[in-house]
């Protein structure tokens, strides 16, 4: 189970740093990912029902959380809040 989290994780941070609401919203689409993964083989046949999931007894009765996310709004290094961020901690360790 940790590698199924250290695996998104990985690919999508690469060598970047986030501010605290930037983790914890990264960390609930991983786990909106994972509570999505189905547990058994999923058949190509459309008329097979579809496979159960996690999310399906965790968010039983609903079916709006598979959401989108655009991961590029959370690591736009040309935001000006997140530029100033940067320079004022450069100046802060030099």
């Amino acid at each position: 189970m940790v590698k199924t989290v250290k695996e998104p994780l990985r690919k999508i941070l690469e060598d970047h740093f986030l501010v605290f609401e930037e983790l914890t919203t990264l960390l609930a689409e991983i786990k909106n990912i994972v509570n999505l993964r189905p547990f058994t083989y999923v058949s190509d046949d459309k008329d097979d029902p579809e496979p159960l999931t996690p999310a399906n007894f965790l968010y039983f009765g609903r079916n709006d959380f598979d959401y989108p996310m655009q991961f590029a709004e959370l690591f736009d290094k040309h935001s000006p809040k997140r530029h100033h961020d940067e320079e004022n901690f450069i100046k802060l360790c030099f």
